[in-house]
């Protein structure tokens, strides 16, 4: 099927060139006949006509046949004028392919259009500046069909020589008065293509002159620019600062691939933030879409039938009367340009499914594909020298899986190491990474390469579905030999760790009609509308006398009169502020006609009580190192519905450890929410330990395992309630700085499975985890500590169970630390001590750091709380007819079996077991990230239950 999919492309795009080509030389026929005879308007009618035959042929390809998207950035003010008034285009020149997805640009803007019934046209004037005021070199207009073309279509052709060419500018420039429609003016203001050489030239300069340095653009040539804005202001009515990145899950696609009907999603911004995009995959304007137009595909189909009649008559002559040689011949030149073609289409294709930027200014990108058994990653790095990857336990060199490799005189060269320390890394007896393909230009090094998931060597770490750190470095120079001396040399600067998950599920969501979608921006700021085109946004300044803040602002949703369900989130956070921004959470407000907090008056506070009873239901999540999410395309979460109260509040969560001041924040979530209802909705539950001052870990332990569980009657009750199981379709796993290890099980008929799972725990890096699987749960109890530590899991159908939690219980944290009678204020959550005599009068707080701590007792004190009795809580929505009250019960944690994957490295399956040990220990954690065979794992939860498990390990 490949192969036949391959073969049609290229008949595909063998007939699409000819018909473009024959096209073109056809209009340039017709262009040179005409030559200006008596009206300049009617002769630019013409001329643009033959144009748009051309042009709107190049379009197709971008927008048709590769099926490509184009995502717009763009405020609401500029959108109103976006295509309809003169103006100039100032944008970043990387790539060839530009050319060709400008055009598909204007043609959407309906810029290429021709209207020749009306008393003027529009028309796209794409004026490629590469030099200071320049158009196009001045040979480029003997060039047939395209040099032709661009003459006709009166572009400027220059000589490089700003004193030669500044007449011929001026004189253009004003011609350009004469035009009746609306056109854009395309400027490359660098005056080059970007280069990593050229890069390095602008940066030196720009230092010797005490000019800006520019990270992703050279410096511009502002000579010709001003002497263009100054002629042109006559008639230019905008000047748009554009641009546009494409997708980073893949190599830049080049001008050959667009032309093949590669498909790629390019995002287009109408403001400057390239560093942002490369941080997010996205700009952090408002998006829109503007749909393709069928004219391309008309002029197309037109053109097709009127040239493909006297090929096919000529060839139909050749095959009925020519001779043997003569038909040998037309086969033969038809396969050699199916296989050059061919050949082509599949150099340097991109296959992969994920990606990462390692450095901040992105010269190392990694590409990852897998299966059940093998990863393929593919480095590409700006670099000609060695290039290493590193799979890191905790971020350090010590114990780390290394691959380095390097392309030396066309040859692609790659090593499997191990670090044991901080020093050139060992070469592997067991060379597990295999080299794929390799290869390096002017700027940068490729290679490709896999392995298997596990080898069981040793050496090698387990690639699993847990955080992995990435180690990455790179040298200039490419080493003499493989190991010692004259191995890779020292990295220097050019090395730093990346945590992302490898194994990541993703969820791709099916394409939906832009026209019946909406966004609505959760942000920390207002928008203070100033005349027409001018937005003032006003930020919230971050706190600096403290480490962590939490705080909430509730917001007025759009009036929505009818059911909508939400199906994408996307973070938008400040540049600058990824280090400060850690997570969020949107919470429903309840609909209350006496609800007394509006969103009016001050916009933010430190998370009141009374908002947060007000807006207990949550309702979507963000963490650090996470991109947009999407609901499976057969659930969305319901708004607009019966209990739609047109209120959220938003509760945000800012690190700002360094106490640094000056910072403002305007972060947030964009919900995207259409009324094209999905099969099922989409519930939120929240599970872990209680969060209080009473959960806490003790000084001096090494390791110290918390659990906790959802009670098996409040689970039951509540799904007895809906009438069917729920079905949870993704996970978000969140500890604060202490933990290492979290998982999350649930228990059906005495079996225990995993829901998710993450044993390389990175505070930095909460990813939320779409389940390959769904889990069912059926009718049949959690964990945290006192700092965040909770897990959020989606599921459909939604019920009306919003939060189960779990603490140990009270008695047994207070008698350890000899405390034998209290009393607790329900009020105040304060505990008050009553026996014996000698602790009365003394805070829980002093209480508990009377205690002799040392490792020992830390463990005895785990084990107690383990084993001890646990006090449950579960919350529902105001509609459930479940009393909660009746589950604040005193249960012990519940004990499961599990089943062992099998050891694939001794090819045993371990067999279902009873827990020997009463709870899981810190020996149960230990190892390399993954599972060990053999060892049970047990599982606070009972028949039909969820879980939690956190190990919390003091740093």
């Amino acid at each position: 099927m490949i192969l036949v999919s391959s073969f049609t492309n290229v008949v595909a795009y063998i007939f699409m060139t000819y018909v473009i080509l024959v096209t073109t030389v056809i209009s340039n026929v017709f262009q040179i006949v005409l030559m200006r005879p008596f009206s300049l308007t009617v002769y630019r009618k013409v001329v643009s006509f033959c144009q748009y035959l051309i042009l709107s042929q190049l379009s197709l390809r971008f927008d048709w046949w590769g099926q490509s998207e184009t995502t717009f950035y763009i405020s609401d003010a500029d959108r109103l004028f976006l295509g309809k008034e003169t103006a100039v285009i100032v944008m970043n020149h990387r790539n060839s392919a530009e050319h060709l997805f400008c055009f598909a640009i204007a043609e959407r803007l309906g810029l290429l259009r021709v209207a020749l019934h009306s008393p003027g046209f529009r028309q796209a004037v794409v004026l490629f500046c590469e030099q200071p005021g320049s158009c196009q070199a001045d040979y480029i207009k003997y060039i047939p069909t395209a040099g032709w073309s661009l003459f006709f279509n009166e572009s400027i052709f220059l000589k490089w020589s700003y004193e030669k060419d500044r007449g011929l500018i001026v004189k253009q420039l004003e011609e350009l008065q004469t035009y009746t429609g609306v056109f854009w003016l395309l400027f490359y203001c660098e005056g080059t293509r970007f280069t990593a050489e050229r890069h390095q030239t602008s940066m030196e300069v720009a230092q010797n002159k005490g000019l800006p340095e520019l990270k992703h653009h050279l410096l511009p040539r502002t000579k010709g620019f001003t002497l263009c804005a100054r002629v042109g202001k006559k008639y230019i009515q905008a000047f748009y600062d554009v641009e546009y990145h494409f997708n980073n899950d893949r190599p830049e696609p080049t001008m050959m691939d667009l032309l093949k009907g590669k498909a790629q999603h390019v995002h287009v911004y109408f403001r400057t933030h390239y560093e942002y995009f490369e941080r997010h995959g996205r700009f952090p304007e408002k998006t829109y879409k503007i749909p393709r137009r069928p004219h391309p595909l008309l002029v197309f189909i037109s053109m097709s039938v009127l040239l493909v009649m006297p090929p096919m008559k000529c060839l139909c002559g050749v095959i009925l009367t020519g001779s043997s040689y003569m038909i040998t011949g037309v086969v033969l030149g038809g396969l050699l340009a199916a296989i050059v073609v061919f050949w082509g289409e599949h150099v340097g294709a991109s296959d992969f499914d994920h990606h990462e930027t390692l450095d901040v200014e992105g010269k190392f990108r990694l590409f990852w594909k897998f299966d059940d058994e093998k990863i393929e990653l593919e480095a590409q790095v700006q670099t000609t020298g060695w290039v290493g990857l590193g799979l890191s336990p905790n971020g350090g060199m010590p114990r780390s899986d290394i691959a380095i490799g390097w392309v030396k005189d066309g040859t692609a060269h790659l090593t499997d190491r191990y670090a044991e320390a901080k020093a050139q890394p060992r070469m592997d007896e067991s060379q597990d990474w295999e080299l794929v393909s390799g290869y390096e230009n002017e700027t940068h090094t490729v290679l490709r390469f896999n392995r298997k998931l596990t080898t069981c060597d040793v050496r090698d770490r387990v690639i699993n579905e847990d955080t992995m750190r990435l180690l990455w470095a790179w040298h200039d120079d490419d080493p003499e030999d493989e190991s010692g001396a004259s191995g890779p040399t020292y990295h220097g600067v050019n090395r730093g760790v990346k945590s992302t998950v490898l194994l990541s599920n993703i969820v791709t969501p099916t394409i939906i009609e832009e026209a019946l979608n909406f966004t609505f921006d959760i942000v920390m700021n207002n928008n203070i509308g100033i005349k027409v085109r001018l937005f003032l946004r006003v930020q919230v300044p971050v706190p600096y006398d403290k480490g962590t803040t939490y705080w909430c602002r509730v917001f007025q949703l759009p009036n929505i009169t009818s059911k909508h369900h939400v199906i994408k989130y996307e973070p938008i956070i400040t540049p600058g502020n990824e280090g400060v921004v850690h997570h969020l959470v949107i919470y429903r407000c309840l609909k209350d006609d006496d609800m007394t907090i509006l969103p009016d008056g001050d916009p933010v506070n430190a998370c009141d009580p009374k908002i947060l009873r007000q807006c207990p239901i949550m309702m979507a999540g963000w963490g650090v190192g996470t991109g947009t999410a999407f609901s499976p395309d057969h659930v969305g979460y319901p708004i607009g519905d019966d209990d739609y109260s047109g209120y959220v509040m938003m509760e945000m969560h800012y690190d700002n450890p360094q106490l640094a001041s000056g910072i403002y924040d305007s972060s947030g979530l964009r919900l995207t929410y259409t009324p094209e209802l999905r099969d099922n909705e989409m519930g939120v539950l929240l599970v872990g330990v209680g969060v209080t001052k009473y959960h806490f870990v003790p000084p001096h332990a090494e390791a110290f395992v918390s659990a906790g569980f959802c009670s098996a009657r409040c689970l039951s009750d509540f799904l007895e309630e809906l009438g069917q199981p729920i079905h949870i379709v993704g996970a978000n796993l969140a500890i604060r700085l202490l933990g290492v290890k979290i998982s999350a099980r649930v228990i059906h008929n005495g079996t225990e499975t995993d829901i998710a799972r993450e044993d390389n725990y990175d505070y930095h890096m909460q990813l939320p985890r779409m389940l390959k699987e769904e889990i069912t749960v059926y009718p049949g109890g959690l964990d945290i500590k006192d700092e965040l530590c909770v897990a959020i899991f989606r599921y459909y159908p939604k019920f009306n169970l919003e939060k189960c939690v779990s603490i140990p219980s009270l008695h047994t944290t207070a008698g350890f630390a000899g405390i034998q009678d209290f009393e607790f204020d329900y009020d105040t959550l304060e505990l008050n001590i009553t026996a014996p005599a000698a602790m009365v009068g003394m805070t829980y707080e002093e209480a508990i750091g009377a205690v002799p701590w040392t490792e020992e007792k830390a463990h005895t004190f785990s084990d107690m709380l383990l084993n001890g009795n646990f006090h449950t809580l579960c919350e529902a929505n105001p509609k459930s007819a479940v009393e909660t009250r009746l589950f604040d019960d005193d249960l012990p944690l519940p004990r499961g079996l599990r089943v062992a994957p099998e050891d694939v490295c001794s090819g045993r399956t371990a067999q279902e077991t009873t827990p020997a040990n009463p709870g899981p220990t810190e020996e149960d954690w230990s190892g390399s990230g993954a599972w060990r065979p053999g060892v049970f794992h047990a599982a606070p939860v009972m028949a039909a239950c969820l879980a939690l498990i956190y190990n919390l390990v003091k740093p």
